[in-house]
């Protein structure tokens, strides 16, 4: 064993502290910052009557790996938790509460538990971790003082004026494929204030953006989302959180968990190169990878062409092994190359389009 400092230097005239610690697996759940070190906003649960309300909820692992689940204990009467399983390659999960329409106006403290059983039944547990910072001071707003709760703060309160829904998505969302999320807002009668709606989770390889806005007065929006070429197969549960200003504060609510579906592509396209002389016709050539059987014709458009130079979509069968765009040009096209030029497919699947 050799010792040495930050300096790389040692020798029998240096004195050293060794310190170890057990080899044990632990697991901790937390809520993550609303912002930069605000260590209280939304830490807690307001859980409207008839209603629901979700947040986002971390875990850390140290010394282990696998699936976890959520367990909680001394929730007020009436509030209910939906958590998904947390799989082994992720770090997060969104977490719904729902309050009956005649849940009691109570609150509690509330012994959240997250569970590791492994394969011989051995079972790896761990709590909730809230850390508070209560003083900060020079040099840079550092924490003078703070303090942390392993509980977790639930509380049935009076109905909110909205709810909102998360419509199931009618098709899967493909790898390097897109899907339009659709939300709708049920509104009490004289309630017509924005909705910001934002997605609390994304699977792995799911883009969106940070938040949309249902506006003044009307009932729904729709929530663009895409998927990389890494994105995760199989089936993921996600929710989104609306936030609106009433009379009373800011309320949110939340959707159900509601099942997103994540499938590799019918798909692979390569685009040959291509040259065509200003003013005349041509053609660009687009190699096919027929990757699974799908029913039906799909529809291959061609985007990216510079300006005065057009083509048409042209569609193809799950046998096709090529697509050939005949392209026009005119004669005042700009003469040079084009990078950006790429492909979308839409799929037939029933009745709906696969992007």
């Amino acid at each position: 064993v050799y010792v040495y400092d930050h300096l790389r230097k040692g020798g029998p005239r240096h004195v050293y502290r060794i310190e170890t610690e057990s080899y044990n697996p632990e697991v901790v759940a937390s809520i993550p910052y609303l912002r930069q070190r605000d260590s209280q906003s939304r830490q807690m649960i307001p859980v409207p009557r008839g209603n629901r309300v979700a947040t986002i909820m971390n875990v850390t692992r140290r010394n282990f790996s696998g699936e976890l689940e959520f367990l909680a204990k001394n929730l007020p009467e009436g509030i209910v938790m939906h958590a998904p399983k947390v799989a082994a390659n992720l770090t997060q999960v969104p977490i719904v509460f729902e309050a009956k329409e005649d849940a009691p106006l109570a609150k509690s403290l509330v012994d959240l538990r997250v569970r590791h059983i492994g394969t011989e039944g051995k079972k790896i547990e761990g709590g909730f971790r809230q850390k508070l910072d209560l003083v900060y001071g020079p040099p840079n707003n550092r924490t003078y003082l703070e303090c942390a709760l392993d509980k977790l703060a639930v509380a049935a309160t009076e109905k909110a004026p909205y709810s909102i829904k998360l419509i199931k998505p009618a098709t899967p969302i493909i790898r390097n494929g897109s899907l339009t999320l659709k939300v709708v807002a049920i509104r009490d009668a004289n309630f017509t204030a924005a909705i910001n709606v934002r997605l609390l989770t994304r699977p792995p390889g799911i883009g969106a953006s940070g938040s949309v806005n249902i506006p003044t007065g009307k009932n729904e929006v729709n929530y663009p989302i895409t998927a990389n070429g890494s994105a995760g197969i199989g089936t993921w549960q996600i929710a989104v959180l609306g936030a609106s200003n009433t009379s009373t504060g800011e309320v949110l609510t939340a959707s159900t968990l509601t099942d997103l579906v994540i499938e590799p592509p019918y798909l692979g396209m390569k685009i040959s190169m291509g040259a065509i002389e200003r003013g005349k016709e041509g053609e660009i050539i687009c190699e096919l990878e027929q990757k699974r059987p799908f029913e039906g014709e799909a529809v291959i458009t061609l985007h990216g062409l510079p300006a005065k130079v057009t083509t048409t979509p042209q569609k193809i069968d799950d046998n096709a092994s090529q697509v050939v765009f005949p392209v026009s040009t005119e004669v005042g096209a700009r003469a040079g190359l084009s990078k950006n030029i790429f492909c979308s497919i839409n799929v037939p699947l029933g009745e709906h389009k696969l992007r």
